[in-house]
């Protein structure tokens, strides 16, 4: 069972369905997320664009697209940039 959520974690998306941030990068899987929110690549701007109130563009990719439930219900609470990265990061953690 482990591996088979490593393998999702790698999971590249589709060309056609990879997730492109506002003005910002293009991502294909959980890493390319997590790197950009950690570097800096996505702004407060561009995270506030994809994250509002009644919306979160990031859960909606990777429960949609990267068929990850779990990272998916986690982001979907988060407002801030920085928490995001960090949830993000823990749950990668997970399967290294």
């Amino acid at each position: 069972m482990l591996k088979q959520l490593a393998r999702k974690q790698l999971f590249d998306a589709p060309q056609d369905q990879c997730f492109w941030v506002n003005n910002g990068p293009i991502l294909q899987n959980l890493r390319d997320l997590e790197r950009a929110l950690k570097s800096g690549a996505i702004s407060e701007a561009q995270f506030k664009y994809h994250v509002s109130r009644g919306k979160n563009d990031f859960s909606a990719w990777i429960k949609d697209v990267l068929h990850d439930e779990q990272a998916a219900k986690a982001l979907a609470r988060v407002k801030t940039l920085k928490t995001a990265a960090r949830i993000l990061s823990e749950h990668l953690q997970r399967f290294k």
